[in-house]
């Protein structure tokens, strides 16, 4: 998990990266890997499916407190990774055990 905490921390750094569901939507076609956290609201998980199928992007349910260690920012429950080389090594870093595919 440190690996990805060092890949987001890069990605906020480069400024390659949407922070929340509203970045999300503007800018849906710069989005190689989404992550959210479990307690995203259906209606926005469902906005957030809607999207990859118009899309294409990995997308990826967080468990909240994994979650909550990589962005420091509170009410930020959805991250948008837009580097294709940092989206590639944040998806072969990611445990399926804090991380569900969808």
């Amino acid at each position: 998990m440190g690996n990805i905490d060092a890949y987001i921390g890069f990605s906020i750094k480069s400024g390659k990266i949407l922070l929340g569901y509203d970045a999300l939507e503007i800018k849906p076609y710069k989005a190689k890997i989404v992550l959210f956290s479990d307690d995203l609201s259906q209606n926005s998980v469902d906005k957030v499916i809607n999207l990859k199928s118009k899309y294409d992007f990995k997308l990826y349910r967080i468990k909240n407190e994994y979650f909550k260690g990589f962005i420091k920012k509170d009410n930020c429950k959805l991250i948008a990774l837009t580097d294709g080389e940092l989206s590639k090594a944040v998806e072969q870093n990611i445990d399926n055990i804090f991380a569900e595919v969808l």
